[in-house]
């Protein structure tokens, strides 16, 4: 057992993370291409995982919730080596995903943008993550929305707002992605909706972890991890759909 968790930690501590010229990223693991690398991350010390599921590049969310939700069912059952079946979530539109059965406090959050989903799990703690795909033209240039300045002065806060005024244009695009997708990450954690960024908010978010993904091309994402470990006592949060805006 000893020999075994001191391969995790080497696994964990090798793999579960690169850096980059954008910082330290965190590895997203591709289901089920992946999947043996993901159940070794979910049982290293991190305790923590992200999978992605290929999905329809389409605005229509119905055949990737399905396909997220099997992937992260295929991934626990794996975990707990319990049947498929025995693994199953409650869940509605716009509603975080959370476990019915077996009981248990793991912390769980799903993101989708069009042709990538994501899926994340914590054993202790609350996560929440979030991806974005940034628009690009008919040549590929990237571009970010046209009220990216209103949106980020309105929801981002001060601090990122003045980093992105002084960001040079060729690369607003992927710096407003990435900002945004820390925030969604972030309010998903808490189990709280998208609200104008108050210093309330601000101290709030900061109790999170929050750690960029190591995606390809034009997706951007973020995963953030709650402060303390879950308890069986403890509430199960919930989180309310927030408004929606395209990259």
């Amino acid at each position: 057992c000893r020999q075994r968790q001191r391969q995790w930690r080497r696994h964990s501590r090798t793999s579960a993370k690169r850096v980059t010229h954008m910082g330290e990223l965190m590895r997203v693991h591709p289901w089920p291409q992946n999947a043996a690398d993901a159940l070794l991350a979910l049982k290293s010390d991190a305790a923590c995982v992200v999978i992605s599921v290929e999905t329809p590049h389409t605005e229509n969310r119905t055949l990737a919730r399905q396909s997220t939700r099997e992937a992260l069912r295929d991934l626990l059952a794996a975990y707990w080596q319990q049947p498929v079946k025995s693994i199953q979530f409650s869940s509605g539109i716009g509603e975080a995903v959370a476990l019915l059965s077996p009981p248990s406090t793991v912390g769980l959050s799903i993101t989708h943008a069009p042709g990538c989903s994501l899926a994340a799990v914590h054993l202790y703690c609350a996560v929440g993550v979030d991806v974005v795909r940034i628009d690009t033209d008919r040549v590929g240039g990237e571009y970010a929305p046209p009220e990216w300045d209103q949106l980020a002065q309105d929801y981002l806060g001060p601090v990122a707002h003045q980093q992105l005024i002084h960001t040079a244009p060729s690369v607003r695009a992927a710096a407003f992605a990435q900002a945004w997708s820390q925030l969604e990450a972030g309010i998903k954690c808490l189990g709280q909706g998208l609200t104008e960024w108050t210093p309330a908010l601000g101290h709030a978010l900061g109790s999170c972890k929050v750690m960029a993904l190591d995606l390809p091309g034009t997706m951007r994402g973020a995963l953030a991890v709650g402060p303390s470990v879950n308890s069986p006592a403890s509430v199960r949060q919930s989180y309310k759909p927030s408004i929606s805006f395209k990259f």
